[in-house]
């Protein structure tokens, strides 16, 4: 699954913003009832194994607008 997120301007790390989206993702699995982790970079867990992972790409011009596409997969 894929969604595009528009900023004013590029944000500054990318990293933080793939962290933040994988937290969001382990509260919705915690609300169906599993309990989950993130492995670093980018890979979301459930009792050990890997369900899934996020991949964010960046579209921007310079110091101008910004789209990010956040793929869950």
């Amino acid at each position: 699954m894929s969604q595009s997120w528009s900023f004013r301007e590029a944000p500054a790390d990318l990293g933080a913003l793939g962290l933040a989206i994988g937290v969001c993702l382990l509260r919705a699995l915690r609300r169906a009832g599993l309990e989950g982790g993130l492995k670093w970079p980018n890979d979301i867990l459930v009792a050990g194994r890997k369900l899934g992972g996020i991949l964010l790409e960046l579209r921007a011009e310079s110091a101008g607008p910004a789209c990010v596409v956040i793929g869950v997969g």
